[in-house]
């Protein structure tokens, strides 16, 4: 979307408002990780919480990409929502404790799934 002599295009779309957009992205980081929290057991919530944001920038990236979208137009952008889903990811590997992730590992190596 860009700008002409200073307007909006007819079309009306406007960027989204940046602290709006955040707020929705913080709320469903939130409700991703609650979902995460009731259906796994509690050592595997934040290493689970950290591949899902991980793929979920992943996609968002690539659906980026794939539609051409700028990266720097002055606004948030499709690439701004898919670094914070990678810097979540990141940030929740770095903190997450891998030895439940270990053990899970060896216990279905060792019962041969």
């Amino acid at each position: 979307m860009a700008y002409h002599d200073g307007q909006w295009p007819q079309t009306g779309d406007k960027p989204a408002n940046w602290e709006t957009l955040a707020a929705v992205m913080i709320a469903s980081a939130l409700a991703v990780f609650l979902m995460l929290a009731v259906l796994l057991p509690a050592g595997l919530v934040v290493p689970t919480f950290a591949i899902v944001s991980l793929m979920a920038g992943a996609g968002i990236a690539l659906y980026a990409w794939l539609h051409g979208d700028r990266q720097m137009s002055g606004r948030v952008t499709v690439w701004d929502v898919a670094s914070t889903c990678v810097f979540l990811g990141f940030a929740a590997g770095v903190l997450g404790d891998h030895q439940y992730v270990l053990d899970l590992t060896h216990t279905l190596a060792a019962s041969g799934q």
